[in-house]
C-alpha cells in the first residue's frame, strides 16, 4: 500500500520524470531512436506508480535520501520497460543514467559547483556525522545504514575530504523487494558522475550491490577546471 507521503507527492514525482525524460530525449535519439518515449509514456507511468507504491518511508521532507528514492522510482520504472522493449542491457544502463542525471545536467556551471561547494562544507559534515549516528538506530527500517569516515587517504593513497560507509543500502533492499536486481547496478552506475557535475570527486571500490560488506564512499572537492560538463 502507498505511503501518504508518497500517494501525495505521487503526480510531482511523474511530473519531474517525465521532464527528465523530455531533457534526455537527444540521448534517446542516439541510442535508441526507434523507442518512442511519448508512446511509451502510459507504460512507464504504471511500472513507476507501481514502485512508488512500495517506496519505504525514509523521513518525507526532511529525510536526506527521500529525493532520491522518488528519483530512482522513475528510474526502476523506465529500466522496466526499455528491458521488456528488449534493449540491451549496457544500452538501458546508459539511458537510465542520462535520464537520472538530466536535470541537473540541464542547470548552469555555477549553479552545480554551489551545490558541490555545499555538500563538502563543514556545516554539510557536520551534519552528516549526526546524520551517519542516527542511521544507525534503524528508525526507517528502509533506509540506509552508515557511518561517517574521517578525512584520510583511499586504498590509492589519494586524499579524501571525509567518506561515508555504507552498511545497509536502501536501493538493494528496494530492488531486492521489487525483483529489480538487475536494475540495482544501473543505479550504483550513476554516482560518480552524478557528484563530479556538482565539482565533487567520488572514489569508490567496493559496492553492497557487489557482494561487498559495505560501499566505501570517499569525497573530495574538485577544481572548477576539473569539474565536467554534461
Amino acid at each position: 500500500m502507498t505511503h501518504p507521503y508518497y500517494a501525495a507527492r505521487a503526480p510531482q514525482i511523474a511530473a519531474e520524470f517525465r521532464e527528465s525524460l523530455r531533457l534526455a530525449a537527444p540521448a534517446f535519439a542516439a541510442a535508441a531512436p526507434r523507442v518512442d518515449l511519448d508512446a511509451l509514456w502510459p507504460e512507464i507511468a504504471a511500472q513507476l506508480t507501481d514502485v512508488i507504491s512500495v517506496l519505504p518511508w525514509v523521513g518525507g521532507d526532511g529525510g536526506r535520501m527521500t529525493g532520491y528514492f522518488e528519483q530512482n522510482a522513475g528510474v526502476i520504472a523506465l529500466g522496466r520497460v526499455l528491458i521488456a522493449q528488449g534493449l540491451p542491457k549496457p544500452t538501458v544502463a546508459q539511458l537510465l543514467q542520462r535520464t537520472f542525471l538530466a536535470r541537473l545536467g540541464a542547470m548552469d556551471r555555477g549553479t552545480r559547483a554551489a551545490l558541490g561547494q555545499n555538500f563538502m562544507s563543514p556545516a554539510s559534515m557536520e551534519q552528516l556525522r549526526r546524520l551517519a549516528e542516527e542511521s544507525r538506530q534503524r528508525a526507517n527500517p528502509g533506509d540506509f545504514v552508515y557511518t561517517y569516515v574521517e578525512a584520510g587517504q583511499d586504498e590509492a593513497g589519494e586524499p579524501f575530504e571525509f567518506g561515508l560507509n555504507y552498511q545497509e543500502c536502501g536501493f538493494c533492499k528496494l530492488c531486492g523487494q521489487t525483483g529489480d536486481t538487475d536494475i540495482l547496478p544501473m543505479i550504483c552506475g550513476m554516482d560518480e558522475e552524478s557528484y563530479a557535475l556538482r565539482g565533487v570527486r567520488l572514489t569508490r571500490t567496493q559496492t553492497l550491490a557487489g557482494g561487498a560488506s559495505h560501499c566505501n564512499f570517499r569525497y573530495r572537492l574538485m577544481t572548477t577546471d576539473d569539474m565536467p560538463d554534461p
